[in-house]
């Protein structure tokens, strides 16, 4: 039964995620879909938020939880999502699924039309882990392989694909996955350039707290502190550059107690400052003192928003190959090699470059939005299950 709306403008939207920007340790996945719930409200869509305990997020006028675990998948998570509850008595005219987070919903009988945002694959999963070549992540393979089967057949009966990125879309149209290419449309990450703005007292006190005041070059990480994130290469980077370079590290995770020892012990801890995880409004004005961004991931990313974020502002991007720039930043962006010596040459030669910003239109918060609109009314539009 639809529960298209009265007056005509849109219908029931709901939303399934593991994660929110109300979850601790949230990063660009999570903001990515504030700004996809923003666009489907201003769409004149109802939306609503199934997702794990303990988070949330003001963009969702009614949010739904399922398992006992917040931000991570359980059994019971799969479980009572897969059940009715709430949200299937909502009635919801479409399903957007962030990730895997709506595969048991898709393989119901009667279900509306389903659409997955894809942010990475298995494939990709598995490089990573395998990249990254700790004992935690070597333990993840079998399990990458044991899920692929359900991913696979989660992606395939959904009716629509959304990747976030180009290379993500290439790969889901070839083997194993083979795609129906007209059922796989890539809808970039964006952000608001206007949300970037920073008053100059906030820089003037970021500058003062990591000492960019004292001159000198400022590399700048945001993100995840993860084994797959990189950020001992650039820690080990900064170790080769001449002693006026510092590094700020700006976000939290289980890898940063290793790697504050790690800079100790190779007596950086002078260089390096860890902000820890910090607002929006912070990163706007760190972005403003950084003389260029690293990301040195071994993750093969999907999409990062602080690439956006920085090509937004103006700094110029230093990023291995994993990171996956996209080509539009490529005014902008040095991609390197995942190793030291890579990395601190890029580092060095990004420095020498002038700030202006290089975000084109087509990655811009109000050009995305509409694409997921105009996606999003589709889906509404398109009837229930194949």
């Amino acid at each position: 039964m639809s529960a298209r709306r009265a007056d005509g403008r849109g219908g029931r939207v709901l939303f399934v995620c593991r994660s929110t920007s109300g979850h601790p340790g949230s990063g660009g996945m999570e903001r990515v879909l504030d700004e996809l719930l923003r666009a489907a409200r201003e769409a004149g869509h109802d939306v609503a938020l199934l997702t794990t305990p303990g988070g949330g997020t003001s963009e969702a006028a009614v949010v739904w939880t399922a398992g006992r675990t917040g931000g991570r998948y359980s059994w019971r998570w799969w479980w009572e999502s897969s059940r009715s509850g709430p949200w299937t008595r909502w009635q919801p005219d479409a399903v957007v699924s962030v990730g895997d987070a709506g595969g048991a919903l898709v393989l119901r009988r009667r279900r509306p039309p389903v659409a997955v945002q894809v942010h990475g694959t298995t494939g990709t999963e598995l490089a990573s882990s395998l990249r990254a070549r700790t004992r935690r992540e070597l333990l993840k393979v079998p399990l990458h392989v044991l899920r692929f089967p359900s991913r696979r057949l989660f992606v395939r009966r959904a009716d629509a694909v959304w990747p976030v990125s180009d290379a993500l879309r290439d790969a889901l149209l070839r083997a194993p996955y083979r795609l129906d290419p007209r059922r796989v449309t890539t809808l970039h990450n964006g952000v608001d350039p206007r949300a970037l703005d920073a008053a100059p007292d906030d820089v003037a006190a970021v500058a003062e707290l990591v000492g960019a005041r004292d001159g000198g070059l400022t590399g700048l990480y945001v993100g995840r502190l993860h084994e797959q994130k990189g950020v001992d290469l650039a820690i080990g980077a900064l170790g080769v550059l001449p002693s006026d370079h510092r590094l700020v590290v700006a976000g939290d995770g289980p890898d940063a107690d290793r790697l504050r020892a790690l800079a100790r012990a190779r007596g950086l801890d002078g260089r390096v400052t860890f902000v820890g995880a910090v607002p929006r409004g912070t990163v706007a004005a760190l972005l403003r003192v950084a003389d260029v961004l690293l990301v040195p991931s071994l993750r093969t990313e999907g999409a990062p928003v602080v690439l956006l974020e920085a090509a937004a502002v103006g700094v110029p991007v230093v990023a291995t190959r994993h990171a996956q720039v996209p080509a539009e930043l490529a005014a902008g962006a040095t991609v390197v090699a995942a190793s030291v010596d890579a990395l601190a040459a890029g580092w060095r030669a990004a420095t020498t470059r002038g700030r202006a910003p290089y975000l084109p239109a087509a990655l811009t918060r109000d050009h995305v939005g509409a694409a997921y609109a105009r996606a999003l009314d589709g889906l509404v539009r398109s009837g229930g299950a194949r």
